[in-house]
């Protein structure tokens, strides 16, 4: 912390969050997760401020951001004063996009932040972030996969935590199969968790690649999201050292390759991934049958390789309306004769055969582009009905659904579930299909989400309150209320987490917001234990 900039690079699983908000318990720190919507400089302001804001002298509540000059107003604000020292961690880096205008925003803000301000960048792989002129000024910490790696004390302390007094020889076996990988070390783990510690031997030795689970997050998580040249010299590892340095130290630092041991010292893969290379799995490339994806949440819009598939493709209206309507059925086959119907109400069936085929012949080529080449279509039809085959593309509405049940599901069982909760919180982009809110034939799936986001928004107050997050279940909590104005816990855990972070003045206005608002409803008011003034008005 000695440093202006700290940056903390690894791959997926290597704990960097989890590390960090060990460290940061009982510090001064801001916590901002980057997501996509932070593209918009004027967004990453807003919610950048609103982090910071418990370490501002004399904050002004109702103060935004102007869009035309982001930059600026940020930096005013700072320089206003920080009344305290803190550590700003801007986790998920890696999400800012090149040359964008809140990379920029960034650089600005890591090079010419006052004096006070530590900035921690945490991140899968090098951010978009000049970072170079801070590294020449001796101004930059570079922390990578190296100083996350579990040794074998750790390896033995996690076991006795996980399974129970172990023999002393498992902790050196699973630092071996695991190369100290957090995540592969937890997984592992879990796999192994209904047989007896000391059956875990004979079980890892029959393994040849290791746990499925383990082999699969290593394919889906890890060797799916390297770019093909990195793919070409994770699968050739012979001849890695001939790509030259660089490829080379940036595998090194996300924790794909370590440092050798031994009078060669020659760098290795890391263990689980050799595995799985050496277990002739199909390595994972960009052009899968997974290159079509749909976003329905807040809109709709088919995307083709990751760019929206343009309005001039789309040669017939009802290609869209068909693929809608497959979505809101989560995948299950439609007969022929409903979507027809779906499509040319009142008309005889006997006649559409022919314009459905059309139909459909329109709406593959709108997913694969007119070569069709890279993939199969997810659209399936036969004789009978028509279907889209969820394997092979990725739906947003389903990856919320997952990632909330996952979310919820955590926080039912205790402990802390704050991160996949914010996850499943910044998946949820708006209502499902909102360019067809009085469609009946999409309400189902819509009121389902709906209700999992307040369902993930309540745990998240109560999760972020609990962990002293204040300005987390306070974004949480104001969510709600745009949803539902009289949703009395949302009122009191806003309430509630604007008094620990120390703005009297707002959680009293809140206060007595709330009261008005239940008055309305013919609902008494409570008094919020954490009312500032310890004196709010009995009902």
């Amino acid at each position: 912390m000695r440093r202006r900039v700290i940056l903390l690079l690894a791959g997926a699983g290597w704990g960097k969050s989890t590390a960090l908000a060990a460290w940061a318990r009982g510090r001064p720190v801001a916590w901002l997760t980057v997501d996509e919507d932070h593209q918009l400089a004027g967004r990453f302001v807003r919610d950048l401020l609103t982090t910071l804001r418990p370490f501002l002298r004399a904050p002004q509540p109702e103060w935004t951001a102007p869009a035309e000059s982001p930059r600026a107003a940020l930096l005013d604000a700072l320089n206003a004063g920080l009344r305290e020292d803190v550590v700003l961690v801007l986790d998920d880096a890696h999400q800012f996009a090149h040359e964008s205008a809140t990379a920029h925003l960034v650089d600005h803000l890591c090079d010419r932040a006052p004096g006070g301000l530590r900035i921690v960048l945490a991140a899968r792989h090098e951010p978009a972030v000049r970072l170079h002129r801070l590294r020449g000024r001796g101004q930059l910490s570079d922390l990578d996969a190296r100083a996350l790696r579990m040794d074998e004390e750790s390896v033995a302390r996690f076991l006795s935590l996980a399974a129970g007094p172990c023999d002393p020889g498992l902790a050196g076996l699973m630092a071996g199969c695991t190369d100290g990988w957090p995540a592969a070390l937890r997984l592992t783990v879990d796999a192994l968790r209904d047989t007896p510690p000391d059956g875990w031997p004979g079980l890892l030795a029959k393994v040849h690649a290791g746990p499925q689970v383990l082999m699969r997050y290593v394919r889906e998580e890890v060797l799916a999201k390297e770019p093909a040249e990195n793919l070409a010299l994770l699968s050739r590892w012979g001849r890695v050292e001939s790509a030259g340095p660089g490829p080379l130290d940036d595998l090194r630092r996300r924790g794909l390759v370590l440092d050798g041991t031994g009078p060669t010292a020659e760098p290795r893969l890391l263990e689980p991934v050799r595995r799985c290379l050496a277990a002739e799995v199909p390595a994972p490339t960009r052009k899968d049958s997974r290159r079509v994806s749909f976003r329905t949440l807040g809109g709709f819009q088919v995307l083709r390789d990751g760019r929206a598939v343009p309005a001039a493709e789309w040669k017939s209206a009802k290609a869209r309306q068909v693929l809608k309507l497959l979505l809101a059925r989560r995948g299950a086959p439609v007969p022929r004769e409903q979507l027809m119907d779906f499509l040319w109400p009142g008309e005889a069936p006997d006649r559409l055969g022919n314009r459905l085929s059309v139909v459909l012949s329109a709406t593959r080529t709108a997913l694969l582009g007119t070569r069709r080449c890279g993939g199969e279509s997810p659209l399936v039809a036969d004789r009978d009905a028509v279907q889209l085959d969820l394997l092979r593309t990725e739906v947003d509405v389903m990856r919320f659904l997952d990632q909330a049940a996952e979310a919820l599901d955590a926080d039912r069982r205790g402990g802390d579930s704050t991160r996949p909760l914010a996850l499943a919180q910044q998946l949820y982009k708006g209502a499902f299909l909102a360019d067809d809110l009085y469609a009946e034939w999409a309400l189902p799936l819509r009121e389902e989400a709906h209700s999992e986001y307040l369902c993930v928004l309540h745990a998240l107050v109560r999760q972020a309150g609990r962990s002293g997050d204040s300005a987390l279940a306070g974004r949480a909590a104001l969510r709600l209320l745009e949803h539902d104005p009289y949703d009395e816990q949302a009122h009191i855990g806003l309430i509630e987490s604007l008094t620990r972070a120390g703005r009297h003045g707002e959680a009293r206005r809140r206060y007595d917001a709330y009261t008005r608002q239940m008055r309305t409803i013919g609902v008494v008011p409570v008094v919020v234990r954490s009312d500032p003034a310890t004196a709010a008005p009995s009902p």
